[in-house]
């Protein structure tokens, strides 16, 4: 990696983070339970990365904009770290089933968010998914 690319990945990565923290915290001035907005920023950003995914195949994207936008800004968006100390605190809080459903939600609904978000956005460019 140029140093280029490493500086727009870190530039993205904080603004990510930060855009994380926000909305962790104005979920939860909302009522919003820690893990569920986690879980729907997780699955936000995966869905997002999958359009940026698309549209860089397609050219429409150059490689330091991924770069920037999927690994830097959604990269640090969305978070595995955060995700797994959740469930850590839920399981050690009592609440398993909960700890199992987001953990099982997350591994499944991510993955899930990020194809059918690239495969809509492939389909709507015109290209195949």
């Amino acid at each position: 990696m140029t140093m280029t690319q490493i500086l727009l990945v870190a530039l993205g990565g904080g603004m990510g983070s930060m855009l994380r923290a926000l909305l962790s915290m104005l979920a939860l001035s909302r009522g919003v339970a820690d893990n569920i907005a986690i879980l729907a920023i997780n699955i936000s950003g995966s869905a997002l990365i999958g359009v940026a995914f698309a549209f860089a195949l397609d050219g429409a994207l150059p490689r330091l904009g991924f770069e920037f936008v999927a690994i830097g800004l959604l990269g640090g968006y969305t978070t595995v770290s955060t995700f797994a100390v959740q469930v850590l605190n839920l399981r050690q809080n009592d609440n398993q089933r909960r700890a199992g459903w987001i953990a099982l939600g997350s591994l499944l609904s991510c993955p899930a968010a990020c194809m059918l978000a690239y495969v809509a956005t492939r389909a709507l460019m015109g290209g195949l998914a």
